[in-house]
């Protein structure tokens, strides 16, 4: 299980719904920036980044939970593109 952390917006000290968590984490994925994301859904860059802290640090705790003892013989790795 995931643990839960609160995340706040500093301008109003309240927890962000969490309908907005998602949308946030959606736009990054989708490779929005954090300045961008910020405009967007009207939060301050620092809680879009203090967000983006939070869900690596779950993903990494998630991750050294269920896959600690996996084993593999081969990886295959494709290409990845960046254009900036």
């Amino acid at each position: 299980m995931i643990p839960k952390r609160e995340i706040y917006d500093k301008r109003d000290s309240i927890k962000l719904p969490l309908a907005k968590r998602a949308q946030i984490l959606n736009m990054m994925v989708e490779g929005s920036s954090p300045r961008s994301i910020s405009r967007v859904a009207d939060m301050s860059i620092h809680t879009v980044t203090k967000l983006l802290e939070d869900a690596g640090e779950a993903a990494f705790d998630l991750h050294e939970k269920l896959d600690r003892k996996a084993v593999a013989s081969k990886v295959k790795c494709d290409e990845i593109w960046s254009f900036k």
